[in-house]
């Protein structure tokens, strides 16, 4: 009788991934020099075919989101959603440029920040901020390593968070100097060692599978690989880096005609991004 030996795939694809360091071989590209000062400049981030514009200065930063233009490389196409958080004003703005019911908002920073923390993980696209750390309840690092990969004037630093049958693989970098509470509401949950996100993947663990020990080789080599592409197919990465002037004009929204609203609860009800697939880390 042949015997079958379990071999949980989930393991075995996760210490293939830990061993490889940063992830893929496509390193964000860095124009201008990283220095002590606070950054000043623009961050494309790509969500599996969306993109994400950051724009930032010392007390101010911009986010927005769009599905990318494949054609015209790391460009967004079409209508946006997002937020401008102005430390300055103390207040942040949010606006939603899909669909035909766009709508904008102006709360200050304190009514705002009460909305994260109270909606926790219940957090939607619609809030205009980024979800990396919205999908455990705690955020204890099982695994951290310091200056864990180089890639040019990037030192990043890896954690890996797990809960249940999921794990979090997040790189972030401390050479861009931002200020923190700008990141705190941008990236709501950060965890507090935590700096500028430069990739995240959430991975799910798969049901085992059991393979025949006579062809143990080849089964292993092909579920693996095939077990890869899936289980790294969910993730957030940073495509460049820019450090440039950022004009108070490129703050402005992107449409003059969007439906102003005072009620950040009744803004958050109406909801243009509903319909929209987005790419948050959803799993079927």
């Amino acid at each position: 009788m042949t015997k079958v030996r379990i071999i949980t795939i989930s393991i075995l694809a996760s210490f293939f991934l830990h061993s490889c360091g940063f992830f893929g071989s496509d390193q964000p590209k860095v124009t201008g020099e990283l220095n002590s000062d606070f950054f000043e400049g623009e961050i494309i981030m790509e969500y599996e075919g969306d993109i994400v514009i950051y724009l930032i200065k010392e007390n101010k930063i911009k986010r927005t989101k769009g599905l990318g233009d494949l054609l015209n490389g790391n460009k967004i196409s079409g209508e946006t959603y997002g937020l401008v958080v102005d430390l300055d004003l103390n207040n942040v703005t949010v606006y939603d440029d899909l669909g035909s019911i766009g709508k904008t908002g102006t709360f200050s920073l304190p009514v705002y920040k009460k909305y994260l923390k109270e909606t926790g993980l219940a957090l939607d696209e619609e809030a205009g901020c980024d979800l990396t750390f919205t999908y455990f309840e705690e955020y204890n690092s099982s695994k951290y390593v310091k200056d864990s990969t180089q890639t040019t004037q990037l030192n990043l630093d890896f954690n890996l968070y797990k809960e249940e049958d999921h794990e979090q693989h997040v790189f972030d970098t401390k050479n861009l100097k931002i200020q923190r509470e700008l990141l705190e509401i941008v990236f709501p949950r950060i965890p507090k060692k935590s700096n500028f996100p430069i990739e995240s993947r959430l991975i799910k663990y798969y049901t085992r599978e059991k393979i025949d020990l006579k062809d143990i080789g080849n089964a292993i080599k092909n579920t693996l690989k095939n077990s890869i592409s899936k289980l790294t197919s969910k993730r957030m990465k940073v495509k460049s880096v820019t450090r440039r002037t950022v004009g108070d004009q490129e703050f402005n929204l992107p449409n003059s005609k969007l439906t102003v609203h005072s009620d950040l609860s009744k803004y958050i009800k109406i909801s243009p991004t509903s319909g929209y697939s987005g790419s948050t880390f959803d799993f079927d």
